[in-house]
Parts: C-alpha cells; sequence; structure tokens
C-alpha cells in the first residue's frame, strides 16, 4: 500500500477566485500528498472546459459532471482543489470518502474580482452579463449564501494573510484534523 493511499484527502472548497487551484499544489507538496484539480478532472474525462461545458449543455450537467468526479475520484492520497459549484451538490459533504478533511477558502468581494479579473484565460461563463463581474459575482455569491455561510471545518480568509500564512494554517488543519482529530 502506498504512503498517498494511507492519508485522507484533503478538499480545498470556497467561491470562484478564492485561492484553490492556486494553493492547491503547493500545499500537496508540503504534505506529501499528491494534486487534483477537479475542473481539469472533468475537462479530461469530457474534452471540454468547464465554461464550455455549461454553454453547450448547461449548469445541471456540469454539476452532474463534480457529482461523477467525487464518486470516481482516488479516495485517499490527494489534496483536491473543488470547482466553486460542488458544495451547491445534494449532500456534498456525505459524497466524499472517511476519513477526509475539507477547508472552505474564502476572499472578500473585492479580492475575488481582482483575482478573477486578472485570470484571462479562464473564461466564467456564471459571471458574464451586461451588469459586470462585481455584479454578477456579488449575486452569484448571495444565490449560494446557505452553502458559503455553513460552518465549515475550516474557514480561512486568503485576502488577509500571505500565501506563506495560508499553506501553514492549511498545513496545521490537515495534521490536527487527518492524523489526530480525523
Amino acid at each position: 500500500m502506498s504512503l498517498f493511499a494511507m492519508k485522507p484527502n484533503y478538499y480545498l472548497i470556497g467561491p470562484t477566485g478564492a485561492g484553490k487551484s492556486f494553493l492547491g499544489p503547493p500545499l500537496a507538496d508540503r504534505l506529501g500528498l499528491g494534486f487534483i484539480d477537479s475542473d481539469a478532472a472533468i475537462v479530461a474525462a469530457t474534452g471540454y472546459r468547464t465554461d464550455q461545458l455549461l454553454n453547450k449543455f448547461g449548469e445541471a450537467h456540469l454539476r452532474r459532471c463534480e457529482a461523477d468526479f467525487l464518486e470516481n475520484h482516488p479516495k485517499s492520497g490527494y489534496v483536491i482543489a473543488c470547482g466553486a459549484g460542488t458544495i451547491t451538490l445534494d449532500a456534498f459533504e456525505a459524497r466524499l470518502p472517511q476519513p477526509h478533511v475539507l477547508a472552505y477558502l474564502q476572499a472578500s468581494l473585492d479580492t475575488l474580482v481582482q483575482r478573477i479579473a486578472a485570470q484571462t484565460s479562464q473564461r466564467r461563463v456564471l459571471l458574464e452579463g451586461p451588469e459586470g463581474l462585481p455584479a454578477r459575482l456579488a449575486a452569484l455569491l448571495e444565490s449560494r449564501s446557505r452553502f458559503h455561510d455553513y460552518p465549515w471545518p475550516l474557514r480561512l480568509s486568503t485576502d488577509e494573510l500571505s500565501v506563506g500564512q495560508v499553506l501553514e494554517a492549511l498545513v496545521r488543519h490537515y495534521w490536527f484534523e487527518g492524523c489526530i482529530g480525523g
């Protein structure tokens, strides 16, 4: 049995722009885990980018792809950056293998807008519209507020700490929850 297989997965969740995909690889390195970006895994499985899935098949289809990913992904040994909408799946946390560790990354609306606007290589279909990015993002966050306001095991603001501080907090959380608390 590999060492990866003995370590619980660490799921990073939160809104678009919170830093899940950015922080995932260095976090995985620090923990000695593999890394999976669920959006990239969905692209590999379907041949479509998430914006293409949304345009061609709609949001419900993208959510089914996310549910399929959660059903079929490795059950241990990885840091997994979940797509922002994954937490809206019915019984999201119950879909995760036991044991697991989970952290909700958050940032202010201004920080999220700034980060998303800087990511010109990735299209955000749910954030497009005549209202503009800040208004669309605020509306999307409001529509998902019950998920974003949920008392997740760790809620960490990524705009109030340096990258190193966020990584250190995530590492401590993983070792406590995954090895001692879990």
